[in-house]
């Protein structure tokens, strides 16, 4: 957390002994008025929470491993990468490794661009898991405690809803989205419901269309 020093406000007109607290009071008063108006409309853009689908998924749409997060009305959520290799490593382990990373964060600072589009940052992200490794019914399960994929550099997203235009978004993103819907080419507008980690640049897309 950044704390900012906000400097007091200084009124020229010494002379006039009530002045200063005239015009001080009025500074106050507008501080006040702009504090509501902005954490009413920072309350407002939150609402989109409980609007959307409640699980995103990030994944190839091929292989066995995937990042999904469910999220709560309050922009707080859980989520967990896994990841599974049926290949044997160990003499007591014949059906594979089984990798995962449980997590949990909230999203904060949600604020509106427009009808298809919210600007968003993550107000932390922790993993929650012990890590080590135990066998269940000849499984490898190993717990790891390293950023759990699709959530690297992950500080800003952004929120796009069915009817965004595609024309001019990230490639890549684009192209995470695209490979699990099976698209051959890219609509002209969004179909779905789509979380863009702008830092990791990857995309995570609503468990309901089709992942």
């Amino acid at each position: 957390m950044i704390a900012i020093e906000i400097n007091s406000f200084t009124n020229p007109l010494i002379g006039n002994k009530d002045m200063p607290q005239k015009i001080e009071a009025k500074e106050k008063d507008n501080e006040s008025k702009d504090s509501g108006s902005s954490e009413k409309e920072e309350s407002s853009s939150m609402e989109i929470f409980s609007e959307i689908p409640e699980e995103f998924v990030f994944s190839s749409g091929s292989g066995a491993w995937r990042t999904y997060i469910t999220i709560s009305p309050k922009g707080e959520f859980v989520g967990e990468f896994s990841n599974w290799d049926s290949m044997p490593v160990r003499d007591d382990a014949p059906n594979g490794v089984t990798q995962k990373c449980p997590f949990k964060g909230a999203f904060k600072d949600v604020e509106k661009v427009n009808d298809f589009e919210y600007t968003l940052k993550i107000d932390y992200l922790e993993t929650t898991g012990t890590g080590g490794q135990e066998v269940v019914d000849g499984l490898v399960i190993e717990t790891l405690e390293s950023v759990p994929y699709g959530f690297e550099e992950a500080e800003d997203f952004i929120l796009y809803l069915p009817g965004r235009e595609t024309a001019d978004l990230d490639p890549t993103f684009l192209s995470w989205i695209s490979s699990p819907q099976g698209w051959s080419e890219t609509p002209s507008t969004l179909p779905l419901y789509a979380l863009f980690n702008v830092g990791g640049a990857t995309g995570f897309c609503a468990s309901s269309e089709g992942i």
